[in-house]
């Protein structure tokens, strides 16, 4: 019973924390949105390993080993961290944000966006009828082996990464469109082909979420001010969120069974379940269970925390979250992902416990908080002046620290040579943007508190 107890509390608090988060943020609360939801599952996964469940990754059945309060715990202080500098970032945003900064009635910037978009879409469906198009091989291609056995055309992998940027670029462009009422359609043609194009390569839901969410966040970041109802905002989010996520996984059961993954509606569904409550949080379980680990207040293992100043390789098997799956998963299920480059999911949290123990774990859940948070500040900063070329590319970078956060937990993965020379080539970027905006005629939008409606005064 105390245990139970316990347990609700900390979970209370956590819920409480991401609340306060909304109530903080408003519709900004988007950028957070993937990250709140992954850590959350990772959270409830590892409650339900908890209660002794057989894991496929894993090929072994779990035990009871009461280490749901533990993982709660670790996130209830990023959280902690990441609303008490949010709240300090706030005070600043409200006294240098308050007006929306539109642009000229012909725009090259925007010109340039979209002709890359149309010519990149372009050029990876040519790939893709070329090479092979994954939804209709009957499994034979996925996403993970598509670029590396099919693909074709020379740097086709590296132009799919552009697809994020392009949708948050037409969300700015579509807002800055309802800002001037005007009215352009360009925008949807470039996003449906963008679904396009990831829905052939046999995405699940996750890979079209974070086109919406891109896009929302585009739109949102470049209407919204701390003027809105901040409740209204949230309950409008909320209704958001449900409606993306109920679409996206009714679509998703559909193309898997059109790419004959599965043979009915309910095993579709049922996949998505196992996936999330088996697969999401089995490395914190592992890590967390582990007592030699887990239990340690310091380093257990120096190889990660000194990987970013070695200028490591993600990919190495003595690195992030390859380490824990030389640990706890069986030796020919390692070989086997290791050889097609492809890794467990792992949060931040399980990766740092296992190498670096509990201290810095939560010194870690502190820096991570404020990493989060400037990108939060510089959104809302860039997007209150339209740099949507510098505001698309940081959001490249985003994404990669969210896939670290969430999805590989591995330091090198964000923290490496690539990371700093797209940060460097950031910087330029926004100085041209800066100086093209400072030598054209700009309208200055104050915003209403209704988002939803704006009066442009020249």
């Amino acid at each position: 019973m105390l245990y139970l107890f316990m347990l609700l509390m900390i979970i209370f608090i956590v819920v409480f924390e991401i609340y306060w988060l909304m109530m903080q943020t408003g519709f900004y609360f988007l950028l957070f949105i993937t990250t709140c939801l992954q850590e959350l599952l990772k959270g409830f996964s590892v409650l339900y390993l908890d209660t002794g469940k057989y894991n496929l990754e894993l090929n072994n059945y779990t035990t009871s080993t009461h280490t749901g309060i533990t993982y709660f715990v670790y996130l209830s202080f990023f959280y902690l961290f990441l609303n008490l500098i949010i709240t300090i970032f706030n005070e600043k945003i409200v006294k240098t944000t308050d007006v929306l900064v539109a642009y000229p009635i012909k725009d090259i910037r925007y010109t340039l966006v979209y002709a890359v978009g149309y010519f990149g879409i372009a050029y990876l469906l040519m790939d893709m009828l070329v090479s092979g198009i994954p939804l209709l091989s009957g499994g034979s291609i996925d996403r993970y082996n598509y670029w590396a056995d099919y693909s074709t055309l020379p740097l086709a992998k590296y132009v799919s990464l552009m697809l994020t940027i392009m949708c948050v670029a037409a969300g700015m462009d579509y807002a800055t469109q309802r800002i001037q009422a005007r009215k352009n359609n360009r925008w949807i043609y470039l996003i449906a082909l963008i679904f396009l194009f990831r829905i052939l390569l046999g995405y699940k839901a996750s890979g079209l979420v974070d086109l919406v969410i891109g896009f929302a966040v585009g739109y949102f970041y470049r209407t919204c001010t701390f003027k809105t109802n901040k409740k209204q905002s949230i309950v409008k989010l909320i209704a958001f969120i449900i409606v993306i996520y109920v679409v996206l996984i009714l679509f998703f059961a559909i193309t898997q069974i059109i790419s004959g993954k599965y043979a009915t509606f309910d095993e579709a569904i049922q996949a998505i379940f196992d996936r999330t409550l088996s697969l999401s949080g089995h490395m914190e379980w592992s890590v967390l269970s582990d007592p030699s680990v887990s239990h340690s207040w310091w380093i257990n293992n120096p190889n990660e925390i000194t990987s970013i100043f070695r200028g490591a390789d993600d990919m190495d098997p003595d690195l992030g979250v390859y380490g824990l799956m030389d640990k706890y998963a069986p030796f020919e299920t390692f070989n086997v992902y290791f050889d097609r480059k492809v890794r467990f999911v792992a949060g931040f949290i399980g990766v740092s416990v296992f190498y670096n123990g509990r201290i810095l774990t939560i010194l870690l859940c502190a820096c991570n908080a404020l990493i989060l948070a400037v990108f939060y500040y510089q959104f809302i900063r860039l997007a209150r002046k339209n740099y949507v070329l510098t505001f698309s590319l940081l959001y490249y970078v985003y994404n990669l620290f969210t896939t670290y956060l969430d999805g590989s937990g591995t330091l090198t993965s964000f923290w490496n040579i690539n990371t700093y020379v797209y940060l460097v080539g950031i910087v330029l970027i926004y100085y041209i943007e800066k100086s093209f905006l400072s030598d054209r005629f700009q309208y200055n939008i104050r915003v209403l508190p209704k988002h939803s409606e704006f009066k442009v005064n020249y």
